[in-house]
C-alpha cells in the first residue's frame, strides 16, 4: 500500500461561483462589464432612476469573496 492519496476537497458553491466570474472577466469581450459605469463622466444622468441595481464582474467578485450570497440561485 502506498502514500495515502492528496484528493482536492471538492469545491463549494462560492469557489465555482468565483471561478465562473474569474473566466468571465478573462475574456476580452468583458472589458466593458469589469468595473462600475461612471455614468456621471459620460454624461448620463438618468442612469441611476434607469438602472435601479448597477452591477459589474468586479463587484460580484467581490461580493463572492466577501461571502455575500446565499447560494448560486
Amino acid at each position: 500500500m502506498g502514500p495515502p492519496s492528496k484528493a482536492k476537497a471538492p469545491l463549494n458553491e462560492a469557489e465555482i461561483m468565483l471561478k465562473i466570474v474569474c473566466a468571465l472577466m478573462s475574456r476580452p469581450e468583458s472589458e466593458p462589464f469589469l468595473r462600475p459605469l461612471d455614468w456621471k463622466r459620460l454624461g448620463l444622468h438618468d442612469y441611476p432612476t434607469i438602472v435601479k441595481k448597477p452591477m459589474d464582474l468586479g463587484t460580484v467578485k467581490k461580493n463572492i469573496e466577501k461571502g455575500k450570497y446565499k447560494s448560486k440561485i
